[in-house]
């Protein structure tokens, strides 16, 4: 299987009459057959050629919808670590992570941060 960097994945846009992909989860997947995703843009908030992990968590689908699309490769440098949900190598970010994945991490020698939302009023 076909091992993407991200910059190769950008070509993958939907443009020009170039095929449809996107990944998610360290999967690329080719999506061209999808009637959702018109010359590379899905609802006009989403475009192909990028990795959706991060974008994922504000859709009004689940994951699953991936299940329809042929896995097409993987995605270069993307780290998948149970109990994160969000791992990404274009969006470092990370939410929703369980104890035992920041043990894992910090384990790995990679750095993990707590991020708190300010109450009001505090």
């Amino acid at each position: 299987m076909k091992e993407f960097t991200l910059k190769e994945l950008e070509s993958f846009n939907g443009k020009k009459g170039t095929s449809v992909c996107t990944s998610y989860q360290g999967k690329v997947y080719d999506i061209s057959q999808s009637s959702l995703w018109v010359d590379g843009e899905h609802m006009g908030s989403h475009l192909a050629g990028k990795d959706l992990t991060q974008e994922m968590s504000a859709a009004p689908h689940g994951t699953e919808v991936f299940e329809r699309f042929t896995q097409v490769g993987t995605l270069k440098g993307f780290t998948p670590v149970e109990g994160v949900e969000k791992v990404s190598p274009e969006t470092p970010e990370i939410s929703r992570i369980s104890p035992q994945a920041v043990k894992k991490l910090l384990d790995q020698g990679r750095k993990v941060y707590k991020l708190c939302q300010k109450t009001p009023g505090f």
